[in-house]
């Protein structure tokens, strides 16, 4: 998944699989509940509720990835996610695997944990070129 400018880095496969098996045995357990129940409860439709959170979880993950790298940002992708631009670093830290970038007023950290080898190699190098270049 990679364009041009931007490369998209996915998040590890058993992550998404996690957030989908969990979607898929919610779902299954609210419709168990609701054919097989006695009398059906306002609260048996919960089950839903949580099953599509997994549900949207697992497909933004999968569509959007974990992290986009691209010459002038880093962005960890997320509905409350952060970016930070490159020309703002001053410092890249790298312990126990993952990295925390330090601007002047803010930090990013990145867990390499939740990428898969390609991910993390990736980012390696990306990271490397980058400090190399400055």
């Amino acid at each position: 998944m990679t364009s041009s400018l931007n490369q998209i880095l996915p998040y590890r496969k058993r992550h998404l699989w996690v957030n989908l098996t969990a979607g898929v045995l919610w779902l299954t357990w609210g419709i168990l509940q609701v054919v097989f129940g006695d009398p059906v409860n306002w609260i048996d439709y919960g089950w839903f509720v949580i099953s599509a959170a997994y549900l949207l979880t697992f497909a933004y993950y999968w569509k959007y990835g974990y992290l986009t790298l691209s010459p002038t940002t880093l962005k960890i992708n997320g509905p409350f996610g952060k970016t930070i631009a490159l020309n703002e670093v001053t410092q890249v830290r790298k312990f126990a695997g993952d990295y925390t970038l330090h601007a002047s007023a803010r930090k990013l950290k990145i867990n390499t944990g939740l990428l898969e080898a390609e991910g993390r190699a990736a980012l390696d190098r990306f990271l490397d070129s980058w400090e190399q270049l400055n």
